[in-house]
C-alpha cells in the first residue's frame, strides 16, 4: 500500500515511485472538488482513473464532504472503473480490492510493467 497527498495524484512520476517499490494499491487523502469543480468538472476523477489503469493498481481517493469540498470519495480498480462512489454529504466509502485481480493483470504483457 501507498500513499499520495492530494495534488500528488497529478504527477503520475511519484505513483510510478511507489508501484516500483511493490505499491498495489494507492489511498489518496484528498482536499477539493472532484466531481463538481465549476473550472474543470471531473477531470480529477478522469486522473485517478487513468493513473490506476495506467499503473496497474487500486486507487481510493478519501475527500472532506460539502461544504467544504464536495465530497464524492471514490475507488477505482486496476482497469480504471469506478468501484465505489460516495455522495456530497459525509459518508463511509467502502471498496473491495481484489489483490489476485491486480496481480494477474500486472502480468499481462500488454501492460508491459517492468517486474
Amino acid at each position: 500500500v501507498g500513499i499520495l497527498i492530494c495534488m500528488d495524484r497529478e504527477f503520475s512520476d511519484v505513483a510510478s515511485d511507489l508501484v516500483r517499490d511493490g505499491a498495489e494499491i494507492i489511498l489518496v487523502p484528498n482536499s477539493c472538488p472532484l466531481v463538481d469543480d465549476p473550472a474543470v468538472g471531473d477531470v480529477r476523477v478522469a486522473g485517478v482513473r487513468a493513473l490506476a489503469f495506467q499503473s496497474v493498481l487500486g486507487l481510493a481517493v478519501a475527500n472532506y464532504p460539502a461544504p467544504k469540498d464536495d465530497g464524492r470519495s471514490f475507488a477505482v480498480d486496476p482497469l480504471g472503473r469506478i468501484i465505489a462512489m460516495g455522495a456530497s454529504q459525509p459518508e463511509l466509502v467502502i471498496a473491495d480490492f481484489h489483490l489476485d485481480r491486480i496481480r494477474a493483470l500486472q502480468k499481462q504483457d500488454w501492460f508491459r510493467r517492468v517486474h
